[in-house]
C-alpha cells in the first residue's frame, strides 16, 4: 500500500527537521504506546544513526538551531494524523511495518 501526499504533524512541538538527502530518508512509523489521549497514535522516527553513510553524519539538517544529523538521528519528528492512525497501528500490531519518507521542508499545520 502506498500513501502519497499526507503530512506529519506535530513539528510545532516535537521541532525536528528530517534531513533533506537523496535517496530520500526513511522514516519508521511506529506505535506511540504513551499517549493516553489516542490509543492508535503513531510516532514518526528518523531513521537511527546507523542507516547513514558516513559522509553525512555531519550535514545540518535546522539551520536555525545548528543541529546536524548526528543530534536528530533517531528522534521522533512527529505523529500519523489522527485519520489514519487506526490504519496503520492495525497494521502494526498485526506484524507490518509502516515507512515514510521525506517528500518536502515542515510547513504550518493544517488543522487535524
Amino acid at each position: 500500500m502506498t500513501l502519497k501526499n499526507s503530512i506529519i504533524k506535530g513539528y510545532h512541538a516535537f521541532e525536528i527537521r528530517p534531513p533533506m538527502i537523496l535517496p530520500r530518508c526513511p522514516l519508521n512509523v511506529e506505535p506511540e504506546y504513551t499517549n493516553i489521549k489516542d490509543v492508535c497514535a503513531c510516532l514518526v522516527w528518523i531513521t537511527e544513526m546507523d542507516f547513514f553513510a558516513p559522509d553525512i553524519h555531519g550535514i545540518i539538517t535546522d539551520d536555525k538551531r545548528h543541529l546536524k544529523l548526528t543530534d536528530v538521528a533517531g528522534l521522533p519528528i512527529g505523529r500519523v494524523p489522527r485519520s489514519l492512525a487506526p490504519y496503520f497501528r492495525k497494521n502494526i500490531d498485526n506484524g507490518g511495518k509502516v515507512l515514510s519518507e521525506v517528500t518536502g521542508a515542515p510547513v504550518p499545520s493544517n488543522p487535524p
